[in-house]
């Protein structure tokens, strides 16, 4: 082991800049351009963009310099090859839109960078006709990866300490340094780590008395006998779907991927001594799992399509099912080549992600085309679709179809921008993002307002009583808790101490003025219009009322919002309250109930007259 001094670590940071040059020019921008990004006061996109290009390029060229240095190329060509990447991920960043950035931007970087590091473990290896150094390499490998992400953690967590420190014990606000310091730790620091403990030699220690025997263990009596479980729960649900004829749920498809990565990982962890004769049974379990991968990705693709089917489809969805396709793939070529040559999956994989987001063929379009078929016959249902446009001004559209449009819409302009709406809605994309300050939520709003509709992304009226609440009782007593399990905007909130008064007031439509004001001595709630009290509500009646709602003092009850509102009648309106967390206390030896907090709704309704 090497004694720890500054000149080994100049030695070591200058071999890793010349055996990867561009590798850590891109590590230095990705670092800068997200620190500039993350100080930056205005919304420059901009950095954003060059962060992505920087991130995808460091797995990418890694992958090629691996490459050359294997096959031995000259200095020059190196030299040569590294300078026309560069010039051209340059062009690609200059080609990018850097007003905007929208989702698909970031899943395209997203996928391309998993691509890139898949790559680094199959390029290297092109040509190369034995499997055992192929095996070594990538154990290595990951085994550095796993290293570097530790020491990088533990510093990590020993600088937030430090931070943390430095604030309790000097007063000095240390929290804007957390996100500094973690792009610092993991986004310059992590990469050199790993590419500066990369092995020049490709065959070293590749022979089966250098196989790690913990992995062998570790796939044979944890990961086995999880995918033998995993199997037979698959097989009684297939059986449960044939005698119900009910189809099978998307809980299948989580069930089946993890099916699937468990039966590849036991043949990539044992494969250096898989084919050994005191294996036997062990490779023919395996062949087992792999012969039932066909029925369950059957079942896997049921799933899935019945999901694309109510709902179309997005990039997540397309993925799923490309997942299942190459599974079917990988499972079929190793059932007839016998698994000999792992590189089929770093390969197939490599190959999926890259054409998924590249090309005519791209998920980005399928799935924006087909949401856009959605959408046109959403709207040709409800007869709004003229001269090839929305047009919802003469109609009356039922809700269900309004919600599902607007999710739609927002599905369209978060992921592909404010454009990908502009062939369904008689508007100008540009000059109505533009207005709206770049703001989807608002740019969709006023394209719907074109359309005479409203944008609408969750249902309304009686479908609020939908929603749900759980009623808490706590191990004392003394206290009952009300907690909502959906979310709610609050109106009110209020945690009332005995000395103080508490007011909350509002202004509706500019000129009506009302105002909340708790009294803890008379445990009401009064309610002003103006500067005159117009209702009140009481809440010790209210304690009572929830107590004989759960008379079976259950630790939980489900309620609903109709069940747990209180009306309280004024002169000139009526206030109805629906609380969504309320606690009361219960005074020992007085039995005086006093609340603790409360917080709600409240709806406000002109009494007819």
């Amino acid at each position: 082991m090497k004694n720890l001094n500054i000149s080994y670590f100049k030695r070591k940071i200058t071999k890793t800049f010349f055996r990867f040059p561009v590798v850590v020019l891109f590590i230095l921008l990705a670092t800068i351009s997200s620190l500039i990004d993350f100080y930056s006061k205005e919304n420059n996109d901009l950095w954003v963009h060059l962060f992505l290009t920087s991130i995808c390029a460091i797995p990418l060229f890694t992958s090629i310099n691996l490459y050359l240095e294997r096959v031995e190329t000259r200095r020059w060509f190196n030299i040569s090859v590294n300078i026309t990447g560069f010039l051209i991920l340059i062009v690609f960043f200059l080609n990018l839109p850097h007003n905007y950035i929208y989702d698909k931007h970031f899943i395209r970087s997203s996928v391309l960078f998993l691509a890139f590091v898949i790559s680094m473990f199959y390029l290297p290896f092109i040509g190369f006709h034995q499997p055992l150094p192929f095996w070594f390499y990538n154990y290595n490998f990951v085994k550095r990866i796993i290293i570097s992400f530790i020491y990088v953690t533990t510093l990590f967590v020993g600088l937030l300490l430090a931070l943390f420190a430095i604030l309790g014990l000097f007063d000095i606000n240390t929290s804007y340094l957390i996100t500094p310091t973690s792009i610092v730790v993991y986004v310059l620091l992590f990469p050199l780590l790993v590419i500066g403990g990369l092995s020049p030699k490709f065959t070293y220690h590749a022979e089966k008395v250098y196989y790690p025997r913990f992995l062998k263990v570790f796939a044979q009596f944890i990961l086995m006998p999880i995918g033998i479980l995993y199997a037979i729960i698959l097989i009684a649900y297939i059986v449960k779907v044939i005698a119900t004829g009910i189809w099978p749920s998307g809980y299948t498809v989580s069930l089946v991927l993890g099916y699937s990565i468990i039966v590849l990982l036991n043949i990539i962890l044992t494969h250096p001594i898989l084919f050994e004769k005191e294996n036997q049974n062990y490779r023919k379990i395996i062949y087992g799992l792999l012969a039932l991968s066909y029925v369950f990705i059957v079942v896997y693709l049921i799933a899935i399509f019945k999901r694309i089917n109510e709902y179309g489809l997005t990039e997540g969805r397309l993925y799923v099912v490309l997942y299942a396709f190459w599974f079917f793939f990988v499972v079929t070529y190793f059932l007839f080549k016998k698994m000999n040559d792992l590189r089929v999956i770093p390969l197939t994989l490599l190959l999926i992600l890259f054409l998924s987001v590249t090309g005519p063929w791209n998920v980005f379009k399928f799935s924006k085309n087909n949401q856009l078929k959605r959408l046109i016959n959403i709207a040709k249902t409800e007869n709004i679709w003229i001269d090839n446009k929305i047009d919802g001004r003469n109609a009356i559209v039922k809700e269900s179809s309004l919600v599902e449009m607007s999710s739609i819409a927002m599905y369209l302009v978060s992921t592909h921008g404010h454009r990908s709406i502009e062939k369904v809605f008689n508007i100008n994309a540009d000059s109505l993002f533009s207005v709206n300050n770049q703001n989807s939520y608002d740019f969709l709003k006023a394209a719907f307002k074109s359309a005479g509709m409203q944008f609408n992304l969750y249902p309304n009226g009686d479908e609020v009583s939908e929603k749900y609440y759980q009623l808490y009782r706590t191990h004392s007593d003394n206290y009952l808790y009300l907690s909502e399990t959906s979310k709610f905007v609050c109106l009110f909130k209020i945690h009332p101490k005995d000395s103080q008064f508490l007011q909350s007031s509002y202004k509706i439509d500019g000129n009506e003025l009302f105002r909340l004001d708790y009294r803890p001595n008379d445990v009401a709630i009064y309610i002003y219009y103006h500067d005159s009290i117009d209702a009140t509500l009481w809440l010790a009646p209210y304690y009572d009322y929830l107590k004989e709602l759960n008379k079976d003092n259950a630790d939980y009850i489900w309620c609903k919002p109709t069940d747990l509102k209180a009306i309280a009648q004024g002169k000139r309106y009526n206030y109805v309250f629906y609380f969504n967390s309320i606690g009361f206390e219960i005074s020992k030896g007085t039995n005086i109930v006093k609340p603790t907090s409360f917080e709600g709704l409240m709806f406000i309704e002109p009494i007819k007259r």
